[in-house]
C-alpha cells in the first residue's frame, strides 16, 4: 500500500485516509476501489470526478467530502491526495490543511453537481412547545432533506436541537432555514461545522 511502515499505515487508519475494506484488498492482492486512478500532468485541465467534483489534471478519480469542515457549494475547496483513498476535498480554510503536506494539495472546485448531497449541521434553539420537533421535521420533509443525525434536550421552556443534515446546496439551506425561522418562537444558527 505504499506506507514507509506499519505505523504509517495505522495512523492513516486512524485518520480515516484508508479503510478496512481497502486493507482487506491489499492483503488478499486485490485491487482497492478507486486505485486505478492516476494523475496526468500533461493535462492540466480540469475533469470532473464522479462527484462532480473537478480535480485539476485528474481523471475520474475517487473524491470524499472531509468530515472535519463538511465542504458544501458555495465553498471554496482544496483536494487532498490520500494514499489508497483518492481525493479528500476540504474547505480552503479548514484547520487541518495547514496541517497536510502541501505537496499533496491538488487545485478543486465545485462542478455540476446535480444531485449530489452535502451534509450540513444546524441548530435550532426555541420557545419548547409538543409540536416543535414535528413541524420542524415537516419542514425537512417538504424539502426532501435527509436527516443523518439528530440530538435534542429541553431545559425550561426551551428546546435545543442540533441535526445533520443532507442538502443539495445553499438554495436549498436557505429556503429551508427561512421555513423553520417561521415556527413560531424559533431562533436558528446555522453553518457547515469547521
Amino acid at each position: 500500500m505504499e506506507f514507509g511502515g506499519i505505523d504509517e499505515l495505522f495512523a492513516a487508519l486512524g485518520r480515516g485516509d484508508v479503510t478496512p475494506r481497502q486493507v482487506q484488498s491489499a492483503v488478499l492482492g486485490e485491487e482497492a476501489p478507486g486505485h486505478k486512478a492516476t494523475a496526468h500532468a500533461a493535462h492540466p485541465q480540469p475533469a470532473a470526478a464522479p462527484s462532480g467534483i473537478l480535480i485539476v489534471g485528474v481523471d475520474k478519480l475517487l473524491t470524499v467530502l472531509a468530515r472535519c469542515c463538511k465542504p458544501a457549494p458555495p465553498d471554496r475547496i482544496v483536494g487532498f491526495v490520500t494514499r489508497g483513498r483518492g481525493v479528500t476535498v476540504h474547505r480552503v480554510d479548514c484547520r487541518n490543511v495547514a496541517r497536510l503536506p502541501q505537496e499533496r494539495l491538488i487545485a478543486s472546485d465545485w462542478g455540476k453537481t446535480g444531485a449530489s448531497k452535502f451534509p450540513v449541521d444546524i441548530e435550532v434553539i426555541a420557545g419548547s412547545h409538543p409540536a416543535l420537533m414535528r413541524d420542524i421535521l415537516d419542514v425537512f420533509t417538504r424539502e426532501r432533506v435527509r436527516v443523518a443525525s439528530s440530538a435534542s434536550y429541553s431545559q425550561d421552556l426551551n428546546a435545543k436541537m442540533a441535526f445533520t443534515l443532507e442538502v443539495e446546496g445553499l438554495p436549498q439551506l436557505t429556503r429551508m432555514l427561512a421555513s423553520v425561522r417561521d415556527i413560531a418562537g424559533s431562533r436558528r444558527r446555522a453553518g457547515s461545522e469547521v
